[in-house]
């Protein structure tokens, strides 16, 4: 599968109709094995004992559950984690070489203002 870029709005929302699905499968069930609720095709299938849920509307919870477990939102926060571990590496790494550069600058504008003075000139390269 291609890299797409992510909709987090998207896979917020496939997130929560899974979660919805998940509780709106699990409240149906507790309503028809408890007595409270009929469903003939869930009641075949648990006098039958196949485990499942034979009714449309369970199948549909089953089906929007399972999409929201391969929901990207996971994989993408893991790689943005990375992306930013990585950057901030590169950012400590920047700023030591920053600090290297204004040491050998300040070195240099030393030296250099130690030439000037040798010759008598009159004007700092750098003003201290």
């Amino acid at each position: 599968m291609p890299d797409q870029p992510l909709d987090a709005r998207a896979e917020i929302k496939l997130l929560r109709d899974a979660l919805h699905a998940a509780h709106e499968q699990g409240s149906h069930m507790h309503q028809v094995f408890g007595g409270w609720e009929e469903c003939s095709p869930c009641e075949k299938a648990n006098d039958e004992c196949d485990g499942t849920f034979a009714c449309d509307a369970s199948k549909a919870w089953q089906k929007v559950t399972e999409t929201g477990r391969r929901s990207r939102a996971e994989v993408a926060v893991d790689r943005l984690l990375a992306e930013l571990t990585e950057l901030r590496t590169q950012l400590r790494i920047a700023e030591r070489r920053n600090a290297d550069l204004a040491d050998q600058l300040a070195e240099r504008t030393r030296q250099l203002n130690g030439l000037l003075d040798a010759i008598g000139f009159d004007e700092k390269a750098v003003p201290a």
